[in-house]
């Protein structure tokens, strides 16, 4: 992926300020603080600027702050479908920080944050705009005429942004299909995590089933995440039922926490698997 912007010999590092709707538990907070820290140790000045967490989220401002990173919050941008005055304040306060910083280039990451930042980078007139799907909300989760709606919002920031990153070639595809933008403009860029973690895993096998007191005959299903309807938990649950019919001797853990979480626990119990599924 490359740009035509270019610090000049008198205007210091290229800056980039980089947009997220909020640091919560999740891959995207994740992927973007350590993207700020990648770019700033091969000397980009580096800037992220998130919005509020919703109620019952939990935060991610350790993870930024173990890497060195002091975000700076927007109050008003907050995270849902809903527009309204808050995403007008939201645009001028970070117009306002941009104004200031003076970016070479603006990154956004998830969906209110690419509307806000887009148009925020357009009115401060940054050079290079760039935007990331790390999924997207064009299709199945909303009526028909809102689905609509939703894709030619995103078609015309598509009109503003340098460059588009699709996380996965499927969500590549779904961005040609939805005509969100031109294919020239897409990039297939897979998200770059901190794998480190995962180096210890060996050693601590078994550890859960005996916190659990899960048998080692027991065959256990797991799910990691929000529970929220973009991680699907009923077809987690309508899996484990299956599953739950051929090895009668099973479990199913989901550990996360949302505002789809009562919803989750019934639809448990409406297929029969309240003493098969523990949470945590």
């Amino acid at each position: 992926m490359t740009f035509s912007v270019e610090a000049s010999t008198t205007d210091g590092p290229l800056r980039v300020v980089r947009v997220i709707g909020r640091l919560n538990v999740g891959g995207p907070a994740q992927h973007v603080v350590l993207l700020n820290r990648g770019l700033a140790e091969l000397g980009y000045e580096t800037h992220l600027v998130s919005g509020a967490l919703r109620a019952g989220e939990e935060s991610m401002m350790y993870f930024a702050e173990r890497h060195g990173e002091t975000p700076t919050t927007i109050p008003d941008l907050v995270t849902d479908s809903a527009l309204g005055l808050r995403d007008t304040r939201a645009v001028q306060a970070l117009v306002r920080i941009l104004r200031r910083v003076r970016p070479h280039i603006v990154h956004t990451h998830t969906a209110k944050a690419g509307l806000v930042g887009r148009i925020a980078a357009t009115l401060a007139r940054t050079p290079a705009v760039v935007h990331t799907y790390h999924g997207h909300v064009l299709h199945g989760y909303f009526p028909v005429w809102k689905n609509l709606l939703l894709r030619g919002m995103e078609a015309g920031l598509g009109l503003v942004s340098d460059r588009v990153i699709a996380i996965s070639p499927a969500v590549h595809d779904d961005l040609l299909r939805y005509g969100v933008t031109r294919g020239s403009k897409i990039e297939t860029v897979p998200l770059g995590l901190d794998l480190t973690s995962f180096d210890q895993a060996a050693r601590h096998a078994g550890e859960l089933r005996r916190e659990l007191s899960i048998g080692p005959s027991t065959f256990v299903m797991a799910s990691v995440g929000r529970i929220t309807a973009i991680k699907n938990h009923a077809m987690f649950l309508e899996a484990t039922a299956r599953v739950a019919v051929r090895n009668p001797d099973t479990i199913a853990i989901i550990v996360g926490d949302g505002e789809r979480r009562a919803a989750t626990e019934q639809r448990a119990r409406d297929l029969g698997l309240a003493r098969r599924v523990l949470e945590t």
